[in-house]
């Protein structure tokens, strides 16, 4: 129902001529025509934005047979269909209107031409009806896949913190306890007759390279690697004893 028509069931192919009501539109109703930019009238005429101010016109409907209430038939006449639209000048009585004439202006208050109307008021500026974007499938599914995409990056990125989070921990506690339990064992053969723990039991834990320790953990995630400065001295950590 985009399409206008004028009173003579001609098709407006003049794309400057635009439906009023979009609202009217989408909803498959009727409505005046304007030309772009003009205002729209509740009363179904267009006031004109150009130089001619006061000028008001009949132009045309999205009922070609102007039959709908929403098409106003002011200034129409079936001995006369040759008028595409039609200027209408609005007269110093309330209400009052008159068709306006060739070389006349507001003079045609005092003939027959003369008929009712609301007084104007705008309701809306013509203008195209701009496409909706949701009639290009093409523009959804772009949409979907980019709504989906970050999504899937941040669920991954969160299982890979837990994992990498819990590994961390699991080597950072083997590291402690084996560390404790070698003081453990090196007090106790002070003490005692005890023997120290192997070099082996360790270097499956530690992997020395240079100035740096490695700690290899092999497990489901493949090998992990933690790498920290090498101290001279062990580090006491906190709230554990030695």
């Amino acid at each position: 129902m985009e399409t206008c028509y004028f009173s003579n069931q001609q098709e407006v192919d003049d794309q400057r001529y635009v439906p009023c009501d979009h609202n009217a539109v989408a909803e498959g109703k009727h409505t005046v025509c304007c030309e772009s930019g003009d205002s729209c009238l509740t009363n179904g005429l267009c006031l004109s934005q150009s130089n001619q101010s006061d000028y008001n016109w009949r132009i045309a409907c999205t009922d070609k047979t102007f039959e709908d209430p929403a098409c106003l038939k002011y200034c129409t006449s079936e001995d006369d269909q040759t008028s595409d639209t039609y200027v209408v000048w609005k007269c110093p009585e309330p209400r009052k209107w008159c068709c306006g004439q060739a070389g006349k202006n507001t003079t045609c208050c005092d003939t027959d031409l003369v008929f009712e109307a609301d007084e104007p008021v705008v309701y809306t500026t013509a203008a195209p009806i701009a496409q909706t974007s949701s009639s290009d499938p093409s523009f959804t599914s772009d949409n979907a896949n980019s709504t989906e995409s970050p999504l899937n990056s941040t669920s991954f990125g969160i299982g890979l913190g837990i994992g990498l989070g819990v590994a961390v921990a699991a080597i950072m506690t083997t590291v402690f306890m084996l560390w404790k339990g070698k003081h453990s064992h090196k007090r106790a053969a002070e003490g005692h007759t005890q023997s120290v723990p192997k070099k082996n039991e360790y270097e499956q834990v530690y992997e020395v390279h240079g100035d740096v320790h490695a700690v290899e953990v092999e497990g489901d995630r493949g090998l992990v690697e933690m790498y920290s400065k090498q101290q001279s001295d062990p580090v006491e950590l906190e709230g554990a004893g030695l």
